[in-house]
């Protein structure tokens, strides 16, 4: 067993001796704190207006899509909830950079759909598009393109907080004029 000569072995390390060894980590100041929280509320109803064709009947017959949507936004979630656990302008860069992919991602849906409303076989993608009637394909291509701008906005809001934070904890070294 191997001692360690700061804490003899009568006595087991005190609070403020643990205090002590974290003194130099990391901690978000509490205004940034309440901004990530902040940030964090609106990204969450962001998500929650993602699951809005949930309540529509013609999803809900579509077994895949209403997983792919819980799916995304258990996701998103999570990174959000990462986010607000660890206030750092690397976790809200990470959260920025999954809602830029997920709107890309509704945007590629979006632009699928159109494609397949001349023919099913245009867009591949197959089961999903054969539940649609030739009325519901646009409402949901006009539905996945407000989404790209959603999570496209959210993650551009996001990541330039991010990018702020960044370069007032980290100024950018400059060299001197010597």
């Amino acid at each position: 067993m191997v001692v360690n000569p700061a804490y003899p072995r009568s006595s087991a390390p005190t609070r403020a001796s643990r205090d002590q060894r974290f003194k130099h980590a990391y901690q978000a100041s509490q205004t940034r704190v309440r901004e990530v929280r902040l940030f964090g509320v609106g990204l969450g109803a962001a998500i929650l207006f993602s699951l809005l064709p949930l309540l529509e009947p013609w999803v809900q017959q579509a077994e895949t899509a209403t997983a792919v949507l819980l799916g995304l936004a258990i996701f998103q979630a999570g990174y959000v909830g990462w986010m607000m656990l660890l206030p750092d302008h690397a976790t809200a860069w990470g959260v920025a950079a999954i809602f830029f992919a997920i709107g890309l991602g509704y945007g590629c849906l979006g632009v699928a759909l159109i494609l397949g409303s001349a023919g099913e076989e245009a867009s591949g993608l197959g089961e999903f598009i054969k539940f649609l009637s030739p009325k519901e394909r646009p409402m949901l291509a006009q539905w996945c393109f407000i989404q790209t701008l959603v999570m496209g906005t959210s993650g551009f809001l996001l990541a330039q907080y991010a990018a702020r934070w960044q370069v007032r904890e980290n100024p950018p070294h400059l060299p001197s004029s010597d």
